[in-house]
C-alpha cells in the first residue's frame, strides 16, 4: 500500500538520512542502525535501531540546532512527511494527542538525562 507522503527509503552506510535541510519528515528505522549526531561538536546524541523514530521533535519547528541522522549500517527507513502528518491529524484528532504524548515522553527522558549530568555530587 502506498500513500502520498509516506515512502520506504534505502540508505547506505555513512549516508546522511536527515539534517536541517531535510527536517520536515519523520523517519522510522525498519532495518539497520543509525546515530543522531550534533553538528556543532560531533557528539553522538542517540543511537537508533529497528523501530526507533527520528525527526519527530523538529517536524513542526524550524530546527535551530544542527543535528544529522547518519547510517552506521545500510538502513531501510519509512519516512512520513509533514503534510501527511497534518492530513492525518485533521482526519483524526487522536493522532495529535498521541503525537503530543510521544513528544512529552521524549522531553521527560531528556530532562532526566540533563538532571543526571547536572546533579550535585553526594558530598554537597
Amino acid at each position: 500500500m502506498t500513500f502520498d507522503g509516506v515512502n520506504e527509503e534505502e540508505y547506505s552506510q555513512g549516508e546522511i538520512m536527515l539534517n536541517n535541510a531535510t527536517a520536515e519528515k519523520i523517519g522510522i528505522i525498519v532495518k539497520g542502525k543509525a546515530i543522531i549526531k550534533s553538528g556543532q561538536n560531533g557528539v553522538i546524541i542517540r543511537k537508533l535501531s529497528k523501530s526507533d523514530v527520528f525527526g519527530a521533535a523538529s517536524l513542526f519547528d524550524a530546527p535551530t540546532h544542527l543535528t544529522s541522522v547518519i547510517c552506521v549500517t545500510n538502513c531501510s527507513v519509512i519516512t512520513i512527511n509533514r503534510s501527511f502528518v497534518e492530513k492525518c491529524i485533521e482526519y483524526n484528532h487522536q493522532i495529535a494527542i498521541n503525537y503530543i504524548n510521544f513528544l512529552s515522553k521524549r522531553i521527560s527522558f531528556l530532562n532526566s538525562k540533563i538532571n543526571s549530568y547536572t546533579a550535585k555530587s553526594a558530598e554537597n
